[in-house]
């Protein structure tokens, strides 16, 4: 998603930068025939998670509270050095959308959050996850960050409209007019990048 939105966002003269795990697979190596522009012209931060061993020994694998510190840190430092006038957080771990708020607290900055994944129990109350101890208490520490993220975050994006009216039910002070749902979508570019594959590739959809 960051990707994708890089290149889009050039168009109306921002500049980018990417913070993300040191694994994450952001393509810089695109043609540039095949894009608006080069994507070598995005700045890529890549943290590295730490402390792993205190991590592993608490037996946490979420990779949400193993970057928390890390990607906080350097976010700060990188809003600071660069001078970033808005934070754009795209992410599926829940946990990271309140280092948005802490980045407000600290510098000013403004932040929007894009819910990959619906609130949770909110509406039904069906659970997606076994109940443990550990995943009771990380789905209790999530709400509470959650809701601390959503009071101070600029505006919201999700793929459905769904999504949002969660956040309505958690928070009836947002202001709808800060939502915005846009669906999933191919880009043509990554179907073209697709084809130049040399191995067989299958795709499956499903909506």
């Amino acid at each position: 998603r960051a990707r994708m939105l890089s290149y889009h966002l050039h168009k109306f003269g921002w500049e980018v930068t990417i913070v993300c795990r040191d694994d994450s697979p952001i393509y810089l190596d695109t043609p540039k025939e095949t894009m608006d522009f080069s994507l070598t012209s995005v700045e890529v931060i890549k943290v590295a998670e730490w402390p792993k061993t205190m991590w592993n020994l608490l037996g946490i694998r979420s990779q949400g509270w193993r970057m928390w510190l890390p990607i906080l840190l350097t976010g700060h430092r990188v809003i600071r050095k660069k001078k970033i006038t808005l934070v754009f957080i795209t992410t599926a771990h829940r946990s990271l959308y309140c280092i948005g708020a802490v980045w407000n607290k600290l510098t000013g900055v403004p932040y929007i959050i894009d819910f990959h994944d619906p609130m949770g129990n909110v509406r039904s109350g069906y659970s997606t996850y076994v109940r443990t101890r550990k995943s009771v208490l990380s789905q209790t520490l999530s709400h509470l960050m959650d809701s601390f993220s959503i009071n101070q975050a600029a505006g919201f994006v999700s793929v459905s409209e769904a999504y949002l009216e969660d956040i309505v039910r958690l928070n009836s002070a947002r202001n709808d007019s800060l939502m915005e749902t846009i669906p999933f979508a191919g880009d043509p570019l990554d179907l073209k990048l697709a084809r130049a594959q040399p191995q067989d590739l299958e795709l499956t959809a499903h909506w």
